[in-house]
C-alpha cells in the first residue's frame, strides 16, 4: 500500500475519536487497536516489482501540498476483488457552517 501521511492536529484528533465512538456504540464495533495514523491511501500494490516501487516513492515520496480546509466528511465503502477494489460512497456529511447537513456526532 502506498499512503500519504497527514499532518496531526486537534480537530482532526478529535473528529476521529468522535467516529469511532459512534461506531462502537451504534454499530457494535471494537475500537481499533494501535495509535490513530492519519493518512490518505493512494494505491494498493499487487505483485508491483520493487523497483517500480522504489522508482515511484523515490519522484514523489517527499511531495508536500498546501493546507486547506475540509468541507465535508464522505463515508465510503470498500470492496476487494480480483480486479482490485470497488469504492462505494455510503453517506455525505457537511461540516457545520458549510451548508444544509452537519454532522452530528
Amino acid at each position: 500500500m502506498v499512503w500519504a501521511g497527514v499532518a496531526l492536529n486537534p480537530e482532526l484528533l478529535h473528529f476521529q475519536k468522535k467516529i469511532e465512538s459512534v461506531l462502537v456504540r451504534e454499530a457494535g464495533l471494537e475500537p481499533e487497536k494501535g495509535n490513530y495514523s492519519p493518512h490518505i491511501t493512494l494505491a494498493r500494490l499487487k505483485d508491483t516489482p520493487e523497483q517500480r516501487v522504489g522508482n515511484f516513492l523515490e519522484e514523489y515520496g517527499l511531495l508536500e501540498t498546501s493546507e486547506f480546509i475540509a468541507d465535508r466528511f464522505t463515508l465510503f465503502s470498500s470492496i476487494l476483488t480480483p480486479k482490485g477494489a470497488r469504492h462505494s460512497v455510503e453517506a455525505e456529511y457537511l461540516f457545520e457552517g458549510q451548508g444544509q447537513r452537519s454532522i452530528d456526532l
